[in-house]
Order: C-alpha cells, then sequence, then structure tokens
C-alpha cells in the first residue's frame, strides 16, 4: 500500500504528511461533500507564506487545519487567525481591468480566515510533526462548506469534480483554489487550473441586483478582476486533456410538449495516464438518469445538486464528472454512454431549439471537434433541422424519424424543430441553400403592426429575400476566402429580435430578419455576418474568449462589406459603420460606457456589473480593427482591396482546420502587411484610447506655380507614443482629388505634403473613416 505526499509553496515552515489511503472513490466524494467526522491534523503556526503566480497569501499567527478528505494526500486547508493577501497583475491590461474593479493597480488586505483546495505538487512539504490529529471541528468544516458553496454558487464551479481527477491518480496535480474574504476586496476567488483559458485568475463574488417586473432580484454573480497564463498557451495546448471526443452517436426522441430523452454514445481517445476521471458539461437543467462505461457496467457520477432559493437560482451544476473502474489506457479508443432528458429546449410559436445551442448534450470541458451522428424521432406534426447531411427520413405510426451524419469534424452540433416551410437556392459552384420559415409565426399581422407603427415595409417574399443574401453572401466571401466548407447550409428562422448564431453548416437567423429588410442595411449585413461564420469560427476557429474577436469582429465586418459590395452603397455601409463608431465610443445602452470598458482582447469578461459592453467591443470594435487593417493595405492609387483579400485569403487557408490566436493573426498581418504591426494590435487590440484630431490646414502658391500645403494636427486622448497612419484625400475643381497617407505620432505636429499641381478645394482628413477616431477641423 502505497503513501502519498503532497507539497505547497510555503515559506517560514515546513512539515511532512503522509499516510496510506484505503478510500474508495464513493469515501472520498463523500468526505469533500459532507461532514462526517472525517480526521484531520490541526496545529498552531506562526507565519506561512503561500505564493501561486501573482497572488500571495501570508499568514500570521493562527490555527491550520489540514485535510486529505481520505485520499492519502493533502487536498485542502483551511486557516484562522491574522492574514494579508496581496496580488499585483502582470500586465497593463490587467492592470487597468484591476482598478476598474477597485480603483487600485495592486491589491494588499488583510484576512482572518483562509480556504484552499489544491492538488498541486510543489517544493516544499509540510512538517505536521506538531500538529494533532482528530475529528474536524464544526468551525474548520464551516469554511470548508462556505467556500464550496460560494464558489459553486458564484463561478458555477463545484470543487469536487475540480479536484477528484488528481486525488485518485498517483500523479502530481494541477489545481490550486483559494476562497477569503479580504478587507479592502469583498468575497475573492484566486484560481490556478490549466483546464481554463486563464492558468491564473482572481475573481470578485458578489451578490447582483437586477431590476425585474417591477421587482429587485438578487442573483450570485462574479466580475474576473484579473486573468493571465504565463506562456500565452491554451488549455488544449497544456496537455491535461483527459480525453478526446471523435464521435457523437445520439439518439432522441421529442415530444409535442417539448419533452426529450436522449442516448448519447460518446467516443473518446484517453490522453493523460492514471486517469480515472473524465469532465463533462452542458445545461444546468438537463437531468442526467444514467451513466454506463463500454462494458455496459453503470460509473459513478458526480454532479452537485442545490435548491434554488432567493438568492441561488441554479439548482444544479452545468456539467458532470464520471468515475471509471479503472484507469483509461491511453490511446485506446473508449466510449460512455449516457442516457438523460434534455430540458434545455425552448419553446416559442412551436419551435423548438437549444437555449445555448451546444447545451442540450456533453461536451468536453477543453475544446474538441468530433463527428456526430445525430437520429432525431418527433411527432410527423414537425420537422427536425440539424447540422450535418440528412441521410435518412422516414414517417411511419404518426412519427417523424431522420438522421444527420456529419461528413467531417466540427467543433458544436445544433438543430431547430418545428413546422417551416422551405425554399431551396442553388448557385454555380456553392453549396446547396435551404431557407427555413416558421409557420406558425404571424408574420403578415407582424407586417401590419411593423408599417403602422414604424414605417417599415416587409418584403412579399421574405423566404427569397433572405436565401438571396444568404447565397450572395456565400458567393463573395467563396470568392474571397475560397470554398464554404460545408456542402449545404441550411438556414433557419429562431424566434427571437436581433440574435443570430452561426452554426457549422446551420445558420440560425432571427424572424426580425424574416420580417423585413431594414433600409440601413442591418438585416442584410446580419444575414451574411452569420454566414461568414462558416469560415471564422467553424473553418477557422477560436479556442479562448481573448481571441473571440477575431470570429465575431470579423464576421461582422464581413457583413458589411458583403453589403457595400452587393449592393454597391458605399453610403450605407459609412452609415452602418458610424453607427458602430458612436457605440464604440460612448456605449449603446444602460450600463455601456464603450470604449472605455476594456480592449477587445477582455471577450466575455467585458459583462460584469462596471459595464456591459461585450458586443460594443467585441463585435463592433472587433470590426472596426478589421475595417482600419483593410485601409492599411488599401491601395489608394488604384482603389483596390486585392490585398487585404489576399491577406484574409491567407487567413483562411493556413488556418483552415486550425486554431487562431491574437498574436499568430499579429505575426500572419506582418507577412502581408511587410513590417512590425506590435505598435497597430498594441494600441487597438490590446488598447482602449481613441484618438481625437484636430486637422487644419493652409496651401499658397509657389514660385514655380505649385502649390505648397501645411497640415497642422493635433493628437489628443491618447497616451505618449501613440501613433496612426491616416489617409488624406485633396478635392480639386473639375471633381479631380488624390489621396495621401500620413503618419501622425506626436501631441502636435506641422506636415509639409508634397508640392500638388491645382489648387486644393477642400482636404478631407481621415477618408473611408479609415482610422476610428474623432475629427474637428479647425
Amino acid at each position: 500500500m502505497g503513501f502519498a505526499r503532497l507539497g505547497l509553496c510555503i515559506l517560514g515552515l515546513t512539515f511532512v504528511y503522509g499516510r496510506a489511503s484505503s478510500s474508495t472513490p464513493a469515501e472520498i466524494v463523500n468526505n469533500i461533500e459532507h461532514n462526517d467526522r472525517q480526521s484531520v491534523l490541526t496545529g498552531a503556526i506562526d507565519t506561512l507564506s503561500i505564493v501561486r503566480g501573482n497572488a500571495e497569501f501570508h499568514l500570521g499567527p493562527g490555527m491550520l487545519t489540514m485535510f486529505d478528505f481520505g485520499s492519502g494526500r493533502f487536498a485542502a486547508m483551511t486557516y484562522a487567525g491574522h492574514g494579508r493577501f496581496r496580488f499585483a497583475p502582470p500586465n497593463e491590461v490587467e492592470r487597468y481591468q484591476l482598478h476598474k474593479f477597485t480603483d487600485s493597480d495592486t491589491l494588499d488586505g488583510s484576512f482572518g480566515k483562509l480556504t484552499i483546495f489544491f492538488t498541486v505538487a510543489l517544493d516544499h512539504f509540510p512538517d505536521t510533526a506538531a500538529f494533532v490529529g482528530g475529528v474536524v471541528d464544526d468551525k474548520a468544516w464551516g469554511q470548508i462548506d462556505k467556500a464550496q458553496s460560494a464558489i459553486f454558487d458564484h463561478l458555477d464551479i463545484n470543487i469536487t469534480n475540480e479536484i477528484i481527477g488528481d486525488l485518485l491518480s498517483s500523479s502530481p496535480g494541477t489545481y490550486f483554489c483559494a476562497y477569503l474574504e479580504s478587507s479592502n476586496a469583498g468575497e475573492l476567488v484566486f484560481m490556478e487550473d490549466p483546464s481554463k483559458d486563464d492558468l491564473y485568475g482572481l475573481y470578485e463574488l458578489i451578490v447582483y441586483k437586477k431590476w425585474i417586473e417591477d421587482t429587485y432580484v438578487s442573483e450570485p454573480f462574479y466580475n474576473q478582476l484579473c486573468g493571465y497564463s504565463p506562456d500565452n498557451d491554451l488549455p488544449s495546448e497544456r496537455g491535461i486533456a483527459t480525453i478526446d471526443i471523435t464521435r457523437y452517436s445520439i439518439e432522441s426522441r421529442i415530444e409535442g410538449s417539448g419533452d426529450m430523452k436522449v442516448k448519447c454514445d460518446i467516443h473518446f481517445i484517453p490522453r493523460r495516464p492514471d486517469r480515472r476521471h473524465a469532465r463533462f458539461t452542458w445545461y444546468y437543467k438537463n437531468k442526467l438518469i444514467s451513466a454506463m462505461n463500454s462494458e455496459g457496467d453503470s460509473l459513478m457520477v458526480i454532479r452537485r445538486h442545490e435548491s434554488a432559493d432567493l438568492i441561488s437560482r441554479r439548482a444544479d451544476e452545468s456539467g458532470f464528472g464520471l468515475i471509471f473502474d479503472e484507469p483509461l489506457v491511453v490511446g485506446r479508443e473508449d466510449s460512455v454512454e449516457l442516457v438523460y432528458e434534455c430540458r434545455s429546449l425552448r419553446s416559442i410559436y412551436g419551435i423548438y431549439y437549444p437555449v445555448d445551442i451546444s447545451s442540450w448534450y456533453p461536451w468536453n470541458i477543453i475544446r474538441d471537434i468530433s463527428f456526430y451522428s445525430m437520429s432525431f424521432d418527433c411527432d410527423d406534426y414537425y420537422q427536425v433541422i440539424s447540422c450535418g447531411n440528412l441521410v435518412e427520413s422516414v414517417k411511419e405510426k404518426g412519427r417523424c424519424k431522420s438522421k444527420w451524419l456529419t461528413a467531417a469534424q466540427i467543433n458544436y452540433a445544433s438543430f431547430a424543430v418545428g413546422r417551416f416551410d422551405s425554399r431551396t437556392f442553388q448557385a454555380p459552384n456553392l453549396p446547396t441553400v435551404d431557407v427555413y420559415v416558421m409557420r406558425d409565426i404571424p408574420h403578415t399581422e407582424e407586417a401590419i403592426a411593423l408599417l403602422e407603427d414604424y414605417g417599415i415595409l416587409s418584403s412579399a417574399d421574405m423566404l427569397g429575400s433572405v436565401g438571396r443574401d444568404v447565397t450572395n453572401s456565400m458567393s463573395f466571401f467563396t470568392s474571397m476566402f475560397g470554398a464554404c466548407p460545408f456542402d449545404t447550409i441550411r438556414a433557419v428562422e429562431l424566434l427571437s429580435q436581433g440574435e443570430g448564431q452561426g452554426s457549422p453548416g446551420l445558420i440560425h437567423l432571427a424572424w426580425s430578419t424574416f420580417q423585413g429588410n431594414d433600409i440601413g442595411g442591418f438585416d442584410e449585413s446580419f444575414r451574411a455576418h452569420e454566414v461568414a461564420h462558416q469560415w471564422w469560427g467553424h473553418a477557422v476557429d477560436v479556442e479562448s474568449y481573448r481571441d473571440t474577436w477575431i470570429s465575431e469582429g470579423l464576421s461582422d465586418y464581413c457583413g458589411m462589406w458583403y453589403y457595400q459590395a452587393a449592393f454597391k452603397d458605399r453610403g450605407a455601409f459609412d452609415f452602418l459603420l458610424n453607427y458602430k463608431k458612436q457605440l464604440i465610443e460612448s456605449g449603446g445602452a444602460m450600463g455601456s460606457i464603450g470604449a472605455r470598458a476594456g480592449p477587445v482582447v477582455m471577450g466575455r469578461r467585458l459583462l460584469n456589473t462596471k459595464s456591459d459592453d461585450y458586443q460594443q467591443i467585441v463585435y463592433f470594435k472587433g470590426a472596426y480593427i478589421f475595417h482600419m487593417i483593410r485601409y492599411l493595405l488599401h491601395d489608394y492609387k488604384t482603389g483596390s482591396d486585392d490585398a487585404f483579400a489576399a491577406f484574409l485569403n491567407d487567413l483562411a487557408i493556413k488556418y483552415k482546420g486550425k486554431i487562431i490566436t491574437t498574436e499568430k493573426l499579429r505575426a500572419l498581418l506582418e507577412d502581408h502587411a511587410g513590417g512590425d504591426m506590435r505598435w497597430f494590435f498594441d494600441q487597438w487590440v490590446y488598447g482602449t484610447a481613441i484618438p481625437k484630431y484636430i486637422f487644419s490646414s493652409k496651401w499658397e502658391k509657389s514660385l514655380n506655380g505649385k502649390y505648397e500645403v501645411t497640415c497642422h494636427v493635433v493628437q489628443e486622448d491618447v497616451p505618449e507614443g501613440f501613433q496612426m497612419i491616416v489617409p488624406l484625400t485633396i478635392l480639386f475643381d473639375d471633381d479631380k482629388y488624390i489621396h495621401l497617407k500620413i503618419r501622425i505620432n506626436q501631441p502636435e505636429a506641422d506636415i509639409e505634403l508634397p508640392l500638388l499641381p491645382y489648387k486644393p478645394k477642400k482636404i478631407i482628413f481621415n477618408t473611408f473613416d479609415a482610422v476610428l477616431c474623432k475629427v474637428d477641423y479647425k
């Protein structure tokens, strides 16, 4: 029987702990979750320092209780005494975020209690020679229980599923999670978890009050104060994925009420040695009925269940863990069979679709691409539209049964169920386009209401209008980026206002875009945005929230670019661009502050209690960044965007089936721009500043008959060293003009233009709105 030892990075105290473990997985899980008078070691300490990443926990005189939960290795500790927590963000981007929430660039506060869950093995081991063994007391367990509840309620993290895999393995673990109440920052959680986008994360736990139906409702919430990975790597690159899911076989039966029962076979290849635990995530309301291994034996399921109350509305964990009887064999294909009730379907006007698109089935906690075989059995009153290719469809005994297969591995699968009218569109050398509109939505009544209330005129043939935009935008993108990765594209109406989802080969489009075409081009560009996701998000994918701006921003810009090209309407394009520019600069709704919320690489972290600017920054500023790249590469002599198209085509080819990151995108742009572009990314991708330019010009005729022009430019509202290349257009009589580019890299400068052959009539600063900025003419 072996002995296990685990160490902490502890300075000022050394003690050793090891003992045999004969506990079963069920007993260890029970000890983590319940106080059944388990054994612990308790002792007094004078000083203790624990350092993880940029977080420092300095413990003064107090009592320390060590838990192993029966695993034979330390897995948690509680401290009561006088401690201090210090934290300093690693870079300017994260300092900006911390300051936004705390009004400070660093944290330095006291605490009286600290709870840590850990499986990491570090350099120094606790020496428990002076500690006393015994049964855990109520105070120490109270700290464990409070920390677990707070972490689950606010972060949806079940500590059991975080540490059990490491505790059942003889290898060193990778997890560290500390919970404390700081004197100057409230409830905090610091986490080290290589399965997360950020290896290190600092979270503020709060109770958020929001106004719903004339009542303030309190909900647990969190703000991520800081997050970083020292090597800027991704979870899929860290070698900690337990399994790689290669194939799904999903059989679903859907009743007319929306009740859905599913049998899901997940085929996978184990990647880590000595692992008996695998984790999955899905919609928190789904109910798991059974889980079996490939031999048909039942598997132990770990999932936290709570009773929803006025504060915590999450009843169950949005995921679960499975415990295998024996360690999985690395490289040998294996499988599990899950039977569950899918409760993630949303129903409006008789159409059903998953709440979070991919929440209806279990998926890996770390990115996978997989093959899918999906069978749907529903009332023949309905029709199922799914990702993949329809290979079988049968109606019998009042049921409609269909089977869908994906020809290639995709990152997720979705579907919709309802009563549809449809039309097929076919263009040469393009995938087939099938468009589905819901029969049960009162489109005619809505059209009358829109006309009477807002003067919006609906098309008599919205199926045709949507189908043409999907087909035409696909043609445009194919000419720019290469072939669409799917043989058939299906566009399905989704009952939501302005919401869309570009799933692999299946596009969910809001009902409003089937209702009419907005005069400003919003509907056409919206449809094209979702089509563009077939390239940006599926053919080329991102993994981290820090890179979401690439897929969303580029798809958003491609939607506008398509509208400009298809309708030859530069005015409408400029209107769309300036509409988004205003939202970037100042925000667009209650709680929105625009660019000051943070840089585009903050991704989902832009949704917080200080501001709600995810769309304004990730989508709109992300799109504007690509607009600026377009005009950095633009040929102002010929008016050609061939260089920009070549850049995007190269992106689509080189990263097809791969992950693109912000830094990889910068490197690719440098290849096409022919120089260092770090200055551009530092300012626009990692920065928040939007320059203001005050522009004036004067000219006079020279002795040789040409005109000397001097431009005076003041640059404001940006940090020192900010620079940008800005285009000018000089207008002459007889509709003559010339484009020039100037580099502005000083707070104030006089810039001499080349001698001009004609007298200028007007000089336009920032032609094509090529730079995201404010311009005042003086």
